[in-house]
């Protein structure tokens, strides 16, 4: 079988079996059953959860990793595919089956490559999704020991051409995080409504806060949040509610505007609470900080793409979507980049997506190169 139809086999396996985050038992299987010819190290992570193929050269050089996400979507299969799901209402909806396999062809990479320096680290991150894998493997100190000098990241971009690699100059993709206010109350019989100690009027009021607090998504100083989820009471004729919460995503480009907006409406939400006569209780969900990127590094992309006759796209704002990579980069060098999965390719999260088989040799090839660049280039 040759090499780009042993990746083709790979992502189908991958997708076949999706697992939400914090399950990837089988897609761990399935990497490291296709890893083995290659005899790299094997180094668990936060407890079996994530893992690093580590390949050594034994020579002195740059400690270099490429992280790829285990982890699939809640969402239906809705596409007929020989290699569909075979978990219910589980899917590769946003194509970390396919960034696992170039990830995973970097395995052919090190074994065709003569001349090697340093090491080269395969990792497979867990629970991006829910933007907590990133940052339990940064706290890992079998990654701290390892001490990577760089870290690499992509993802797939639908809606950019094949063979293109999108780079942004800073700030790859937004800070965001989820934030949920619960309001505790009296009840009443529902006809008697001015004895309950409804949190209605504190909810209209907030969600109204909420969205004036929004601003130009194309601004450099934007602000953005999303009502995601209400509930208030429950379908009981006989009963005015004492009980209802409000969730929203906070989003923005920069983490101080994040935190400042995020400031105001906690303290409207209390003062709410205190003008109703209502407990409040916040939680908060799934954080993701700003995806920046050392600039520095931009070079080797470019010097990557022109060896492998790939164009770059250079976008001026980040993605309005949040990646948990921004950990990584807030720890250590490194750079986050688009790959182009072609026009025709249903949007990230669509029932109707799957990843382009099509691009999985030239980025597999791409990505190859930019080792080769990031390991002759570097110096300690």
């Amino acid at each position: 079988m040759k090499s780009i139809e042993k990746l083709i086999k790979l992502r189908h396996d991958l997708h076949q079996h999706a697992e939400l985050s914090h399950q990837e038992k089988k897609t761990q299987a399935v990497l490291k059953e296709f890893l083995k010819p290659y005899a790299p190290k094997i180094i668990p992570l936060t407890d079996g959860k994530a893992f690093l193929a580590e390949f050594d050269s034994g020579q002195p050089g740059p400690n270099i990793v490429f992280r790829a996400d285990l982890d699939a979507l809640p969402i239906k299969e809705t596409i007929e595919l020989t290699y569909s799901s075979k978990n219910k209402n589980i899917s590769h909806k946003c194509g970390h089956d396919g960034h696992m396999t170039l990830v995973a062809s970097l395995a052919q990479a090190w074994q065709e490559q003569n001349k090697k320096i340093g090491k080269l680290g395969l990792l497979f991150q867990h629970a991006e999704e829910q933007g907590e894998g990133a940052i339990e493997i940064v706290k890992d100190e079998a990654f701290k020991q390892w001490q990577a000098d760089m870290i690499f990241g992509f993802h797939n971009i639908p809606g950019i051409a094949e063979q293109t690699v999108v780079c942004i100059k800073d700030t790859f993709a937004c800070t965001s995080k989820g934030i949920k206010f619960i309001y505790s109350g009296k009840t009443s019989h529902a006809g008697e409504p001015h004895l309950s100690r409804s949190p209605m009027p504190a909810l209209l009021d907030l969600y109204n806060k909420a969205l004036d607090s929004v601003s130009d998504a194309f601004d450099d100083n934007f602000f953005l949040a999303t009502p995601v989820f209400f509930n208030l009471g429950h379908e009981n004729y006989g009963i005015s509610p004492g009980n209802g919460c409000a969730a929203f995503t906070l989003r923005s480009k920069h983490s101080n505007i994040l935190k400042k907006k995020e400031s105001q409406l906690i303290e409207h939400a209390k003062y709410l609470a205190k003008m109703h006569k209502l407990t409040l209780d916040i939680e908060s969900k799934e954080y993701f900080p700003a995806t920046t990127i050392n600039s520095k590094l931009i070079p080797l992309i470019d010097a990557a793409a022109t060896a492998t006759q790939l164009k770059v796209h250079n976008k001026d704002f980040p993605y309005l979507w949040s990646e948990d990579f921004g950990h990584y980069t807030q720890a250590l060098s490194g750079i986050y980049f688009g790959l182009g999965v072609g026009c025709e390719v249903s949007e990230l999260h669509s029932p109707f997506y799957n990843f382009n088989d099509d691009v999985i040799e030239p980025y597999s090839k791409f990505l190859k190169q930019l080792w080769v660049v990031a390991m002759n280039q570097y110096k300690r």
